[in-house]
């Protein structure tokens, strides 16, 4: 969590609310600002102040942001093995038409040279 929104959780809280925490969490903290001070210069209380506002901590965004990662590049990856495959299939059909088109002009030569053979005898 950042100090920003460590203090825009605070200040967004209803009032009354932070002196109760501050019971709980324990210290001295008047304000908002004096706890983010405080979270700034101890920033091993993340968790706990994470857990205790419903915010994540930096080490679980980053985690968070890994697995999106590789989410994607497993897509990804599913994505040019589904592009491949369309590519080979479309080669196969390209052999075809190769093949079919070497059939049509072998049997235009053939008549040709039975026209040919027509006209002469």
């Amino acid at each position: 969590m950042k100090p920003e929104e460590l203090r825009t959780v605070l200040v967004g809280k209803p009032d009354g609310w932070f002196p109760e925490y501050i019971k709980d969490f324990g210290g001295t903290h008047k304000t908002p600002d004096d706890l983010v001070r405080y979270f700034v210069n101890h920033p091993e209380v993340e968790p706990r102040l994470c857990h205790d506002l419903g915010l994540k901590t930096e080490a679980e965004k980053s985690v968070d942001a890994a697995i999106r990662s590789a989410d994607a590049a497993e897509k990804s990856a599913k994505d040019g093995a589904r592009s491949a495959d369309a590519a080979e299939r479309s080669a196969g059909y390209a052999k075809l038409a190769l093949v079919r088109s070497k059939w049509g002009v072998i049997i235009a030569a053939l008549a040709l040279f039975v026209a040919i053979l027509a006209l002469v005898f």
